[in-house]
């Protein structure tokens, strides 16, 4: 399975939700969608997935660093040695 696109996004929370430490109307969050090269039912697979909330959202991080090592990863260096999706961490195998 590859990666074949990736949109990502910020969106506000927008909600009236508050207390004394936060406010969630000033809030917003990082969602992405991975699109694969996997078919099913005529349609690619595709993943979503959201950050938790807070003000510091995740996407400049993800455009910039993470993306672009995941678009670049050969599809076995993804996986654990039981084919689960696993990427070592910088400097490990």
């Amino acid at each position: 399975m590859r990666i074949v696109s990736a949109h990502v996004g910020t969106i506000p929370i927008s909600s009236s939700m508050r207390n004394a430490y936060i406010d969630f109307s000033r809030m917003d969050c990082t969602i992405l969608a991975l699109v694969s090269d996997v078919v099913v039912d005529g349609k690619p697979l595709v993943g979503y997935g959201f950050n938790s909330n807070g003000r510091y959202n995740a996407t400049a991080i993800l455009n910039e660093r993470v993306l672009p090592r995941l678009r670049n990863a050969a599809p076995d260096e993804l996986l654990d040695e039981h084919g689960a999706l696993s990427p070592p961490e910088r400097g490990r195998s």
